[in-house]
């Protein structure tokens, strides 16, 4: 009951099988709960979570699953900052590791931080409601 959508990290999820992916989104639409599609995705999911009336995002970028460095994940959020610029929003995924805290804290202070608001995924899919 404390969670507020499923993330659905494609080859290994539910995407691959479409009568896995209906249960799973029928069950989500039930529970009032989102559906967040992993990078590694088909969209498969996205377009049946519209079918079920489930707010759904799609994840634009995973920050640091092939463990990069801060340089290299602050270059991804300056990205994502521009991406949501010109495409109204930008979902990303990272995970708690020393170099992704290091790389979001210095981000955060620099300049492009200030163009973009950083917000909880959940009130991205609330706009979709």
């Amino acid at each position: 009951p404390e969670t507020v959508a499923l993330l659905d990290i494609g080859i290994d999820g539910a995407q691959p099988s479409r009568q896995a992916t209906e249960a799973v989104l029928s069950r989500l639409d039930a529970d009032g709960r989102g559906y967040i599609s992993g990078v590694d995705g088909l969209g498969s999911g996205l377009r049946l979570a519209d079918t079920f009336d489930v707010p759904a995002v799609e994840i634009a970028r995973d920050l640091d699953s092939n463990g990069q460095d801060a340089t290299v994940i602050r270059r991804f959020l300056d990205f994502a900052a521009f991406q949501t610029r010109q495409q109204d929003g930008a979902v990303l995924l990272a995970r708690i590791r020393a170099e992704t805290i290091s790389a979001l804290t210095l981000w955060a202070t620099a300049n492009r931080a200030s163009q973009v608001a950083l917000a909880p995924v959940s009130a991205i899919l609330l706009e979709q409601d």
